[in-house]
């Protein structure tokens, strides 16, 4: 009976634990280029090199969803191999995506400030992503 209890908790907790993770993940892909066009006052070649960094960033996160999933499979604490990766990478992106909103700089130091962000968000989230 009480096994049965733990598999309907998990049935409804598991998926509202996501809800919040997902929304963030979905106003961060949505609104990103937004506030790059509308506030940083780009030229065309900086949102090219952008773009370009946006796409190599999504090639690198399908490279680096697999290695980052076997690092957790092979982690072993007293806490189990997921939660350490859940906490650190939600601690990490948070930090990652507070500190890209929150920059006051402007074309190519902003573009390179930019790259090093979205490709440490990529890693970020995909270390809580993978956990999950």
């Amino acid at each position: 009976m009480k096994e049965d209890s733990i598999t309907r908790r998990n049935l409804w907790f598991f998926p509202l634990g996501t809800v919040g993770r997902d929304m963030v993940y979905n106003l961060i892909t949505s609104f990103l280029m937004l506030f790059v066009l509308y506030t940083k006052g780009l030229n065309a070649s900086q949102l090219g090199v952008i773009t370009v960094i946006m796409i190599a960033a999504r090639v690198f996160d399908a490279l680096n969803d697999p290695i980052m999933g076997n690092i957790i499979e092979r982690t072993r604490t007293r806490w189990g191999k997921f939660k350490p990766w859940l906490v650190i990478g939600i601690v990490t992106t948070s930090i990652v995506i507070y500190l890209t909103f929150n920059v006051r700089l402007r074309g190519w130091p902003f573009v390179i400030f930019f790259g090093v962000m979205y490709f440490l968000y990529s890693i970020t989230y995909t270390m809580h992503d993978i956990s999950y």
